[in-house]
């Protein structure tokens, strides 16, 4: 008696679960293994390291007079170099320090 229960509710609930291609159109099921999803990324990668390399160089912007509309309007100068990792002076401000610059 007992068993029979169970079996019709683990049948109930096997006939309402989605259809596998209800699940792949959701995303939730993936359509290929992980070594096509594998190769899809190197290409992926392969594409971008490309177009990273193909970009223009500071002289090129020049030339077409990309670089000169930005440099009119920002200033650029140099930085002095040092880790900003281990200084982090906004653990240092207090709730109405915050709140000051937020108003500013």
């Amino acid at each position: 008696m007992v068993q029979n229960v169970i079996l019709v509710f683990f049948r109930r609930r096997l006939s309402q679960r989605p259809a596998v291609e209800e699940l792949e159109s959701r995303n939730i099921l993936k359509q290929r293994n992980d070594q096509t999803e594998q190769e899809e990324r190197r290409e992926i990668k392969q594409r971008l390291n490309r177009k990273l390399n193909q970009r223009p160089t500071v002289d090129e912007l020049r030339d077409r007079k990309i670089l000169i509309r930005f440099s009119d309007y920002v200033e650029v100068a140099k930085a002095q170099d040092y880790d900003r990792r281990a200084d982090k002076p906004w653990t240092r401000l207090s709730a109405s320090d915050k709140a000051a610059i937020r108003k500013s």
